[in-house]
């Protein structure tokens, strides 16, 4: 890039900008972040390459997602793919697995059994005949505790009838047990991830070399003398 900058130095000019809640990327394409600004640690730059042809942009940042990179090191990301990265900081797939591990501890408990299961419902063991739902049960009592003013985590169990109250604090001991959920992530692990770029978000957030670690400021210098060809 610094011997195309020494070949075209009368036509082309250099700007640098501090990322502020909107980037101007090629085109005529905005990334708006909603709210504070989400680079990590709030702190990137842009570059403006610019010529009578051709027009680019790229964004300076730190690490972003889940990468095996210092959190002190600078990246090089085209601008249009910055919110890219920002939608994956978590791996997607994390919430079906999350669903499937749930799944999974109230599968087990119905084993026991301290759960049974007609028609996608759950029931107290008590409620063999499936009239109401523990679901039911529960938002019913959540509602009561709510009216009383009662906001405590565990309020509405006492809301519940007797019968199903002990069969309630049973299951709520159950699934929250080391073992059980032990067992749940077990069966259900989550991928190996890394946040990526990309339209098949291939691209590696890979660290700028001559950058190092170094505080903003000096870094928006060392980069316009690395693309003047200094």
């Amino acid at each position: 890039m610094s011997s195309n900058k020494r070949n075209d130095t009368n036509r082309s000019r250099l700007v640098t900008k501090k990322v502020s809640t909107k980037i101007q990327a090629v085109g005529d394409n905005t990334l708006d972040y909603s709210g504070a600004n989400l680079l990590p640690f709030k702190e990137g730059f842009s570059v403006v390459i610019a010529s009578n042809v051709n027009r680019s942009f790229m964004t300076y940042h730190h690490p972003i997602g889940v990468t095996l990179l210092d959190d002190a090191c600078w990246i090089a990301t085209e601008a249009s793919q910055i919110q890219s990265l920002l939608s994956r900081q978590v791996d997607p797939r994390r919430r079906a697995i999350d669903v499937a591990r749930t799944l999974h501890r109230f599968t087990s408990a119905i084993a026991v059994p301290l759960l049974l299961e007609e028609g996608g419902e759950y029931y107290y063991p008590s409620d063999a005949t499936f009239v109401e739902s523990r679901k039911s049960r529960v938002t019913a009592a959540r509602r009561e505790a709510k009216e009383a003013n009662d906001l405590s985590l565990d309020a509405y169990v006492s809301r519940l009838a007797l019968v199903h109250r002990n069969e309630e604090v049973a299951i709520k001991g159950y699934l929250s047990r080391d073992t059980t959920i032990d067992a749940a992530v077990g069966a259900n692990p989550y991928p190996v991830f890394t946040t990526r770029s990309g339209l098949h978000e291939s691209v590696e957030q890979e660290a700028v070399g001559y950058l190092n670690q170094m505080p903003i400021a000096e870094a928006k210098l060392a980069v316009i003398r690395r693309l003047l060809g200094n």
